[in-house]
């Protein structure tokens, strides 16, 4: 066992230092047979298990960590009328790059959003412009989707997907360059999933990347039954969860068809899960409630976390 300090900074649905009063933590240990909630030492120096009563915006906790079989830590805060906010830890928690060496720290600091349970976020529409901006390729003529199809999206959860699916693709790098700029089209948008075509390339820098695990793939997507399965599949492994999943098809393709250049269709999705037993029925039970779609305000979450920024804002509908 090893005594690790967190440092927790909890931030509003604004993005601001959270203000909203008191709140409980609870650290819960995941393995193969049992789940059981640790002690946690918080600056008082007393030992609390469960649910243990915390104040303010920056929180200091000690824990006594087990790292020698890939164990896998929950950590959870809950505030009146908020939905929890969650996120794992493990030993890749303490983990810091010096120079050529990867060192192992006894600390580390957390960002944890805490979101209203009713939401809503009043520059959505605005998002295009700034992607427009950016000059990503999800709006470009030659690459993206026009204005109208944004605003005409079927949901709001449809447009935030799509603005954090772009921010993770900003963030998350191979071959030395962002995801994103390897982009040659979006074929289809869903409520929790793109499907994109990407530069032929991308599929091996992909699969050689040690950023990278082979997981699961997909078959023909019911979504856009005109699209191929997407069998190939990588998850990004650098987040315990919330992390990037690109299902590639078999063949790369000439995109666009009247060019010679070659592509492969891409289902892309932010997926929650790491794989870990009981980690999905906690994730369920104690943070999202159980729903068939991502929900797309606890990815705003994760990403934030992250150091992530989708271009958008959530904002409180009601907090009672």
């Amino acid at each position: 066992m090893a005594t690790k300090r967190l440092t927790l900074i909890l931030y509003g649905a604004d993005r601001k230092l959270w203000q909203s009063g008191s709140a409980t933590l609870r650290v819960t240990r995941f393995d193969s047979d049992e789940i059981e909630a640790l002690l946690i030492r918080t600056d008082e120096g007393i030992p609390r298990k469960k649910n243990v009563p915390i104040a303010g915006s920056i929180i200091e906790v000690s824990l006594e960590l087990q790292f020698d079989a890939a164990q896998v830590y929950g950590l959870q805060v809950k505030a009146p009328w908020h939905r929890p906010a969650g996120q794992l830890i493990n030993r890749g928690t303490f983990l810091r790059q010096e120079g050529s060496e990867t060192i192992e720290r006894e600390d580390a600091i957390l960002r944890l959003m805490l979101i209203p349970r009713k939401t809503q976020s009043s520059d959505l529409d605005d998002g295009y412009e700034k992607l427009v901006n950016k000059g990503s390729p999800f709006v470009q003529p030659d690459t993206g989707i026009p204005e109208d199809q944004y605003r005409n999206f079927a949901s709001d959860a449809e447009k935030m997907a799509f603005l954090n699916i772009e921010a993770k693709l900003r963030a998350t790098r191979v071959g030395g360059a962002p995801l994103l700029s390897y982009v040659t089209g979006i074929r289809h948008t869903a409520v929790d999933r793109l499907f994109l075509m990407m530069r032929a390339e991308s599929k091996n820098l992909v699969e050689i990347s040690a950023d990278f695990a082979s997981a699961p793939g997909h078959g023909k997507p019911s979504e856009a039954p005109e699209l191929p399965s997407h069998p190939d599949s990588w998850k990004h492994k650098i987040f315990p969860a919330g992390n990037l999943q690109l299902s590639f098809a078999n063949s790369a393709e000439n995109w666009p068809r009247d060019s010679a250049t070659q592509s492969f269709s891409v289902d892309v999705d932010i997926d929650l899960e790491q794989g870990i037993k009981h980690w999905g029925e906690w994730l369920d039970k104690n943070v999202l409630h159980h729903g068939k779609k991502t929900d797309q305000t606890f990815v705003y979450a994760l990403l934030y976390s992250e150091n992530i920024l989708p271009v958008y804002r959530l904002d409180p509908i009601n907090v009672s």
